[in-house]
């Protein structure tokens, strides 16, 4: 439970020619080109749900360091939220005023989550802090919806909203609801493009319970 990191590594042979694309622009491979990927997992487990971001270390070219490829797809990545999504049904039944409380986290950093929910309301916002290189995060008053389609889920519900970084400006977070009786929350804030040619300021991944 909590926060761990998970080192992995890949390496792929290509089988025919291939391009790939850059934020510095296309690079075309040959058949038989070897590209080495050693990169991490961060994930934070809750008893419901899970919050999985991903970040590359090193990227090497046939045995020789590509640092072009290495700087544009190291951006920290938020690939995967899952759990028991909360039904709609019992979101609707509740009739609290809840605080979840738990954590946020990019590729270096770890900071503090707190989010209210109001689900006589039916709305929430709350704040992400300690995460130095965006200062105190506003996650925007959102009201509560059904997504049909968020990540690799369908019909979860959550809040989807504004979110103002102190230190980088406008963005946006998604958060869905997990467990039986909407225990916990789960979700992302999603990155304004002018962060993205930074690296570990792209998308911050958190979760908390109540």
């Amino acid at each position: 439970m909590g926060l761990n990191d998970y080192p992995y590594k890949d390496t792929e042979k290509l089988k025919s020619p291939s391009s790939r694309g850059t934020v510095f622009g296309e690079y075309n491979l040959k058949t038989g080109d070897v590209i080495t990927t050693k990169a991490v997992h961060r994930v934070y487990q809750q008893p419901y749900s899970i919050v999985v971001g991903s970040y590359i270390t090193d990227m090497q070219l046939n045995g020789e360091p590509n640092r072009a490829w290495a700087d544009a797809d190291a951006d920290f990545d938020i690939t995967d939220i899952l759990g028991l999504a909360t039904t709609q049904e019992a979101v609707d039944a509740l009739n609290i005023q809840a605080t979840y409380r738990g954590e946020a986290f990019t590729a270096k950093d770890r900071g503090e989550l707190v989010y209210q929910v109001d689900f006589k309301a039916r709305n929430g916002s709350g704040e992400i802090t300690g995460l130095d290189q965006f200062g105190r995060i506003a996650l925007e008053k959102g009201d509560i919806a059904t997504m049909p389609e968020w990540l690799d889920m369908k019909n979860v519900v959550g809040i989807s909203a504004a979110a103002t970084s102190e230190k980088q400006g406008k963005a946006g977070y998604t958060l869905m609801f997990a467990g039986s009786k909407a225990e916990e929350i789960s979700g992302m804030v999603q990155a304004n493009p002018e962060w993205q040619r930074k690296r570990d300021e792209g998308i911050i991944g958190f979760g908390g319970k109540r």
